[in-house]
């Protein structure tokens, strides 16, 4: 498992970032997709149109019993 810390995502005027657990980038994004892609038709289109999650800004491998999950989200303010 690992930890995906994607930043300049969730944004308004200001960035925001994001934490999300899963086993691989592809599925990072899938969970983000499911949870933020409210306008987005694929998980394709959504990295697409919101560059932050193309790729994660940290990744950490971890142990332990952790699950595939969005762990923790800050949204941009004004």
């Amino acid at each position: 498992m690992n930890i995906y810390i994607f930043e300049n995502v969730l944004s308004d005027y200001t960035a925001g970032m994001a934490v999300i657990a899963a086993e691989s980038l592809i599925q990072a994004q899938e969970l983000a997709h499911r949870e933020f892609g409210w306008t987005a038709s694929s998980v394709e289109d959504f990295v697409q149109r919101n560059s932050g999650w193309q790729e994660a800004a940290s990744t950490f491998a971890v142990t332990g019993n952790v699950k595939a999950g969005i762990l923790h989200h800050v949204y941009g303010g004004g």
